[in-house]
């Protein structure tokens, strides 16, 4: 089934013309007709004939001129067949009440079947028509209204996106974040601590790797995947001086949120994170370096809870390797939202399957062990 253009009816122009000039409408029904008409007819059209069959129209805006409204009819109840030839678009006018908005005439018709009680049959109608003025269209969509293949489409993609956070708590108020990511490197789970030397260019490798070599050609990860690094860096001691950190071959990183460096002012807590991408030389080496300028002798620069992962990450874990409780490198709670969010609140939580089936294995095994135990006795 193929239709033409619609075309909008003296009426419509009319109701058009209203739209810009500030007044608003609703689009209500469409209408499918049997009756055959000529295009020269379609823009003086007042009401349809033959009408057999009509569905709520629901309006979606396009952009500023122009909206697509849609709408499905099926066949339950249907005692007749008919074929597809005309739909009909209505619309309220806030001086003459509903109107035939539009008529678009099949170029290639289609058969509605009757109700056998067999099998359903059905057509989705998506008009694209001109308003003038879109924002004057009410499209509030009618709860009444089937919904549409459109819709359920859409409504499966919306789902497939959405936006996920883990914690380790209900709230999402313990160790938020928006990626459980697995920790790339090992050795993390004790502090490093670097002593100030009161010069420039103070020069310290992080040691993170097995033999010297990179987790990405290791693990099979290829070049130009995006990781994130963090760590938690604070001074102590005599304050001063700045930190800077590079990966690898590349510059002195960009550390977010505090620009290319941090510089010591104070004992806090500094969350550092860089984002980058796999590179071509990481794939047999990568070295950490870090870099000390004019942090004072008397001082001692901490390096904690490091991570580097393949994806966007905000929480440590260490290596899922070096665990010495699997529940370390797991998280007990995924949220979910629609729209990607710094807020735990407005995602919804619930036990992630990782967590309760190691819950549940572990069960298992200590009633297993449990009966053992009553057997032998």
């Amino acid at each position: 089934m193929e239709f033409k253009q619609a075309v909008v009816t003296q009426n419509g122009r009319a109701l058009m013309a209203k739209l810009l000039a500030g007044k608003s409408t609703q689009f209500t029904k469409i209408k499918v007709s049997s009756t055959i008409y000529s295009d020269a007819q379609l823009a003086n059209l007042t009401a349809l004939t033959n009408i057999k069959q009509e569905t709520t129209a629901q309006a979606y805006g396009n952009n500023t001129a122009t909206v697509s409204v849609v709408g499905a009819i099926e066949n339950t109840g249907l005692g007749t067949g008919y074929y597809i030839n005309t739909v009909g678009l209505y619309a309220v006018d806030p001086d003459k009440g509903e109107i035939l908005y539009s008529v678009s005439s099949a170029s290639v018709n289609g058969y509605m079947p009757p109700d056998t009680g067999v099998s359903k049959s059905g057509f989705e109608f998506k008009i694209y028509t001109e308003v003038g003025n879109a924002t004057k269209v009410d499209l509030t969509v009618d709860p009444a209204a089937v919904a549409t293949h459109a819709d359920i489409s859409n409504l499966r993609n919306d789902v497939a996106k959405l936006k996920q956070a883990w914690s380790n708590s209900v709230d999402g108020a313990d160790d938020f974040g928006k990626s459980n990511a697995q920790n790339l490197l090992v050795t993390t789970k004790n502090p490093k601590k670097i002593q100030g030397a009161n010069t420039s260019n103070q020069l310290y490798t992080l040691s993170y790797f097995a033999a010297d070599r990179s987790p990405f050609s290791t693990l099979g990860i290829p070049v130009g995947t995006e990781i994130s690094f963090m760590a938690d860096v604070s001074i102590a001691g005599t304050i001063g001086g700045e930190f800077h950190i590079r990966l690898g071959s590349k510059a002195w990183q960009t550390l977010m949120p505090n620009g290319t460096k941090i510089a010591f002012t104070n004992e806090e807590v500094i969350q550092v994170r860089v984002h980058t991408y796999v590179n071509a030389n990481w794939m047999e080496n990568l070295y950490i370096d870090i870099r000390l300028d004019s942090v004072p002798i008397g001082a001692t620069v901490t390096v904690e809870k490091v991570k580097m992962a393949v994806g966007d990450t905000e929480i440590y874990t260490p290596n899922p390797v070096e665990a010495t409780d699997p529940l370390e490198t797991m998280f007990k709670y995924r949220g979910l939202a629609v729209l990607d969010s710094d807020n735990p609140t407005d995602y919804v939580w619930s036990m992630t399957n990782e967590y309760m089936n190691y819950l549940f294995a572990t069960k298992a095994e200590l009633n297993d062990l449990a009966s053992q135990v009553t057997g032998g006795n």
